[in-house]
């Protein structure tokens, strides 16, 4: 499986297409009870992508995680200063 990021050009109706067909997908055919996991994270990636599209402060090459552990690592350090 190849994990090249491609630009694919899509109206905004052409995307709400793809994350329902997604969603009845994740719940028509789910015998297991996983939601079909890579399914919704693919829905919720998009949606956001769609969402924020035009948010000048949201850096889509920038990991949630990376964001929470910059703002626990500043934490920490204020807290530091404000015990000195």
């Amino acid at each position: 499986m190849n994990d090249e990021v491609l630009t694919i050009k899509l109206t905004e109706s052409d995307v709400n297409l793809i994350m329902n067909a997604l969603t009845f997908f994740a719940s028509e055919f789910d015998n297991e009870g996983d939601g079909f996991t890579g399914a919704l994270e693919l829905h919720d990636d998009l949606f956001e992508q769609v969402a924020r599209h035009d948010d000048p402060d949201w850096n889509i090459d920038t990991e949630p995680t990376e964001i929470a552990e910059d703002v626990m690592f500043n934490a920490g350090v204020t807290a530091r200063e404000q015990v000195k």
